[in-house]
């Protein structure tokens, strides 16, 4: 079930947290011997101890700068020094690279921007007693309740069945690592006036970025003699023949070596072979579509289009009731529309063996099975666009009012 592999995935959420991850590079080099790379645990320290060296000096000296009143543009000489000599003596990962020159890049613009000029303290203490009620507000709720979806598998058990279509659960870092940048700027506020803290945490937000990793398999993938393949085609996606990464959403039971189905004509052993075992492509036209299995009853079901996950059939069923199985994976979200000259009805879908079944009277039907989305979705999809509307009217709305404000400002300045 969905939950099921939820629950499951929480316990690799760290290991795809997106930081740095010194067994996985281990991995990698060694169990699957992916050598065409520079990347060792030894060089990822040296580039993480450079970056936090450098940048603490550079710190110091702009703080000794202003207090002895140096020059500015020979202190920011020397803090581009201090950042970037280092590089020569160990040639860091892409996002150290970037991290170093974005960090510089800001600390000019800190000199530069009249905003960021030394305020009185009056004016820090009203921004301190105010931090706390926006952004950080705002932010510590989702913050929260994201990390605990993403690092424990019981809180799955609450979970509105829409968060299931994540695939993982730590998909979920990206709203944490949003709204823990949400928290950075309300705290961001309490530094205002004091350019050695505007300093440090600009230092933060650079080394967070450092720390950050781009997959290894898609830097090196693609010289690795073709092992793993850095983008998909057509070509590529036909060797694809077991479980693995174009199988990510196949249903935990199919990973059950042990499981068997009370129905012995389930379509589950023929699903999970052409899952585990196949030395051919998966089928994907309907040509291999496999076809549905009468559970319970008999009867004939015809396919007519295929338009995963949508499809269409004829349907005959000769006994009193039939019980009648798909071969497509069971997500809640799908509809059967039954259509015979007695009218039309709608039903959904239930679990069976991982797949799509459902149970219908004696008739000759025209069968249509349709994905409408989960019932998170159906109700969600209207408040998007709701919001949508939203967003922009008061975004509009907003530059509209303080326009008329500063024109009021202005006329009571010249009265």
């Amino acid at each position: 079930m969905n939950q099921e592999h939820m629950e499951w995935s929480t316990g690799s959420s760290l290991s795809f947290g997106g930081l740095i991850n010194y067994d996985w590079l281990v991995e990698f080099r060694e169990d699957y011997g992916w050598t065409n790379t520079a990347d060792t645990t030894a060089k990822w320290t040296m580039e993480i101890i450079f970056l936090v060296v450098s940048s603490a000096l550079g710190v110091a000296l702009r703080e000794v700068g202003r207090r002895r009143k140096w020059n500015t543009t020979l202190v920011n000489l020397g803090v581009g020094v201090l950042l970037f000599v280092p590089m020569l003596f160990y040639w860091p990962r892409i996002e150290v690279a970037m991290a170093l020159v974005l960090y510089f890049a800001m600390l000019l613009l800190f000199d530069i921007d009249p905003s960021m000029k030394e305020e009185v303290l009056p004016l820090r203490e009203a921004v301190k007693s105010t931090a706390l009620t926006t952004e950080i507000y705002g932010a510590v709720a989702p913050f929260i309740f994201y990390l605990i979806f993403v690092l424990s598998p019981r809180a799955w058990d609450w979970m509105p069945s829409i968060f299931y279509t994540g695939q993982f659960a730590w998909r979920a870092w990206s709203v944490v690592g949003i709204s823990g940048f949400l928290i950075a700027v309300g705290i961001s506020k309490l530094a205002k006036g004091r350019k050695v803290l505007i300093d440090v945490l600009a230092f933060g937000a650079i080394l967070l970025f450092a720390l950050n990793q781009a997959s290894i398999d898609k830097r090196i993938a693609y010289a690795n003699n073709g092992f793993v393949y850095s983008y998909y085609n057509d070509e590529s996606l036909d060797q694809v023949y077991s479980v693995g990464a174009q199988n990510e959403y196949s249903p935990l039971i199919f990973y059950d070596t042990e499981f068997v189905s009370e129905y012995p004509n389930s379509l589950y052993r023929q699903v999970r072979v052409s899952l585990v075992y196949r030395n051919r492509a998966f089928p994907r036209d309907i040509e291999n579509y496999i076809g549905p299995a009468f559970l319970e009853g008999t009867g004939t079901m015809q396919i007519l289009e295929l338009n995963t996950p949508d499809a269409s059939f004829d349907l005959t069923i000769t006994s009193e009731e039939a019980y009648i199985q798909f071969a497509q994976f069971y997500y809640e979200g799908y509809e059967i529309t039954l259509s015979s000259e007695a009218g039309e009805q709608k039903i959904v879908p239930v679990y069976q063996d991982g797949l799509l079944a459902f149970r219908a009277s004696q008739g000759t039907y025209k069968a249509e099975l349709r994905y409408i989305g989960n019932k998170g979705y159906r109700v969600g999809r209207p408040f998007f666009y709701i919001s949508i509307v939203g967003v922009v009217g008061l975004g509009v709305g907003g530059y509209f009012w303080g326009k008329r404000k500063e024109k009021k400002e202005l006329q009571g300045e010249e009265a």
